[in-house]
């Protein structure tokens, strides 16, 4: 979870924003939502979940509200362009996990848990070779009720992210220099593993 850099809200939404006094999001034009999430997307978090880094897509992605809309008392934050958070669609892991019964998130866990437009996770946790997150300080809550609550550890993003550091490995031996295997693996997501396991090459002494 890389920290998410928030710009200005798109014009035409501001402007739906101004003249209409709702706390009800389905009151929002879908093409106008659409037009937010795209841009958020494509501008603010380069084309990645802000949650789990996968790679998305507008067919296979939705606006999350990190503070939920309904049931906490965060209603005047319906419409507060640093509360959205273009997230996967999965039910098993990220932001729809977040919002269902087995996270058991409480009012108080966001007093807690990891906020990508306020601070990235990624500095806070390193990988086990099977993909997995733990946190650095092993005693850091923080860090583990996040991956509990966003359930970050799910079998199918450790298996992403064991193929991406395996990636990264081979393309390091093949001596391909840092910025070629971040391009090259661009596309495949996760940036801060591939982050994460450069540095780990470079602390081994592994230098071209």
């Amino acid at each position: 979870m890389q920290k998410i850099n928030k710009g200005e809200p798109i014009p035409e939404y501001q402007q739906w924003v101004n003249k209409n006094k709702t706390t009800n999001w389905d009151d929002l034009p879908s093409t106008i939502s659409c037009n937010v999430r795209s841009h958020i997307l494509k501008n603010e978090q380069d084309d990645l979940c802000g949650y789990t880094e996968l790679p998305l897509t507008m067919g296979n992605s939705h606006i999350d509200h990190f503070r939920k809309r309904n049931g906490m008392g965060f209603e005047k934050l319906t419409f507060d362009w640093n509360n959205f958070v273009v997230a996967s669609v999965d039910e098993d892991f990220g932001a729809k996990y977040k919002d269902g019964r087995e996270s058991k998130l409480t009012k108080e866990d966001y007093n807690i848990i990891f906020n990508p437009v306020e601070c990235g996770m990624d500095s806070f946790v390193q990988y086990e070779t099977d993909g997995m997150m733990t946190p650095i300080d092993k005693n850091n809550q923080r860090v583990w009720r996040t991956i509990t609550v966003f359930k970050l550890n799910h079998n199918s993003l450790k298996g992403q992210r064991k193929k991406i550091m395996l990636s990264v490995n081979s393309c390091y031996n093949g001596g391909m220099s840092d910025d070629e295997i971040r391009n090259w693996l661009r596309k495949e997501g996760f940036p801060s593993v591939v982050e994460w396991k450069l540095k780990v090459l470079h602390s081994q002494g592994n230098n071209h």
